[in-house]
């Protein structure tokens, strides 16, 4: 995802579908500027359902976002752009 014209720290959102379980058996990651992965802190992501209602238990058939906070030029930042992140994440188990 690219995002332009940001403040410093931004919150971006993933909508999904089909995520079922624990939401804390999951685990986000996100690439750096050297191309490997590495695990984004929990404190930087949660899962939503539509109403910004963070939750614990997904299921199938609901739609939910990943909102994560991203800082402009922070490690998970691949842009070298001002005011403009750009993050690739991988929601995994």
């Amino acid at each position: 995802m690219t995002v332009e014209n940001v403040h410093p720290n931004t919150t971006v959102s993933f909508r999904m579908n089909n995520l079922s379980g624990s939401a804390a058996d999951l685990k986000l990651y996100a690439y750096g500027a050297d191309g490997k992965l590495a695990e984004v802190s929990k404190e930087l992501w949660t899962i939503t359902d539509e109403a910004g209602t963070g939750v614990d238990t997904l299921a199938d058939g609901t739609l939910y976002e990943l909102r994560v906070s991203v800082a402009d030029g922070g490690a998970f930042d691949l842009s070298e752009a001002e005011k403009e992140i750009k993050i690739s994440v991988v929601l995994a188990k």
